[in-house]
């Protein structure tokens, strides 16, 4: 292929969206609460892509999960050490999921 070749502008393309994708996923995937805004805003942008509502709702839903074990109740029940364990373990799923 020669320099310049429609081939080179769509592999140069293609690592833009690809470092653009990256970029979305660090600044995304700092914590739960990131996570959840990053699929949120993304399916106000994109409704048509109904698994990225369903995504923010899973998110949700595990943050008030990690928010619960260090509520009134949970700690009644479950020592810290557990409680810390489970906060560590959704997080880590939130985490690999996104």
């Amino acid at each position: 292929m020669k320099p310049g070749s429609p081939f080179d502008r769509i592999r140069s393309n293609e690592y833009f969206i690809i470092n653009r994708i990256r970029q979305e996923e660090f600044r995304g995937n700092k914590d739960n609460i990131s996570r959840t805004k990053c699929y949120q805003r993304f399916f106000l942008e994109n409704p048509e892509i109904a698994w990225s509502f369903l995504a923010s709702m899973v998110s949700r839903n595990t943050g008030w999960n990690m928010g619960d074990l260090y509520g009134e109740i949970i700690p009644e029940i479950l020592d810290e050490k557990t409680r810390k364990r489970l906060f560590l373990s959704l997080e880590r799923a939130n985490w690999i999921i996104f």
